[in-house]
């Protein structure tokens, strides 16, 4: 039979119905977890072609500039709304996970599940990426993921408290491999209080000292001096770009 990897779409929804109802017993249908796993990183390449947009053109310096990072110091990519911020980022994951060496995470603030308040609902979001990416460590994300979805249902934990372990064990898992996560729609944890982003830089701080290999891109609408010093301005696309655009979406 052909690796979980080459089947489309289809043929993974049938392998998947096929190997619970077999429940392992055929040795030639793929085991319901690495299915499981191929369907989800489908699903997060298709989330982030969406995101990306199937027109994409232009900002090739800042695309650049982004793949020749090697710092765990935060890059925040800022400008006004509508500009194309998330779309490039998600060009930038979609060209990391085609080369295949990174693994790759995007968390955005617009999802009701994601609280800056709560660390562990980001390492929730992130792990829950990584188990469908971390071949023979998707066991270890897994376990992670559970744990943080364990803190998230505890609501009289303090905020912070767990947060390190969690970290450590993230660290653990990724074991120095690359690693890049976007926390996206920064705008959001900054118009809550300053104790959000103070939480926030908190997490972002732990994962650099603890994981050299992870590097995190925010993007948001406005610089942000609290988290990181480092900051990529968006501007327009060139005229002729634009055009380009334009003539893509007709």
């Amino acid at each position: 039979t052909r690796a979980v990897q080459g089947l489309n779409t289809a043929e993974l929804r049938a392998a998947q119905w096929l190997s619970a109802w077999l429940g392992g017993a055929a040795a030639h249908i793929p085991g319901p977890g690495s299915v499981r796993r191929a369907l989800g990183r489908r699903d997060l390449i298709s989330s982030l072609e969406q995101i990306a947009g199937g027109h994409f053109v232009g900002r090739h310096s800042v695309l650049r500039r982004l793949r020749a990072r090697r710092t765990t110091e935060p890059v925040l990519v800022h400008g006004f709304g509508g500009i194309g911020k998330s779309a490039l980022v998600a060009r930038h994951l979609l060209d990391l996970a085609e080369a295949g060496r990174d693994y790759i995470g995007y968390v955005t603030f617009e999802h009701s599940g994601v609280d800056p308040a709560r660390p562990e609902s980001i390492v929730l979001a992130v792990a829950r990426q990584l188990a469908v990416q971390a071949g023979d460590d998707a066991a270890a994300a897994e376990r992670l993921a559970r744990r943080a979805a364990d803190r998230m249902r505890d609501a009289d934990r303090p905020k912070a408290a767990g947060t390190p372990s969690l970290v450590t064990e993230l660290a653990r898992m990724l074991g120095g491999r690359p690693c890049t996560v976007v926390l996206d729609a920064l705008e959001e944890v900054q118009r809550r209080d300053l104790s959000a982003v103070a939480v926030l830089g908190g997490l972002i701080g732990a994962l650099g000292t603890a994981a050299p290999g992870l590097s995190i891109i925010l993007v948001g609408r406005s610089p942000a001096p609290e988290l990181t010093n480092e900051g990529i301005l968006l501007a327009d696309l060139t005229p002729a770009e634009a055009r380009m655009l334009l003539r893509n979406e007709l």
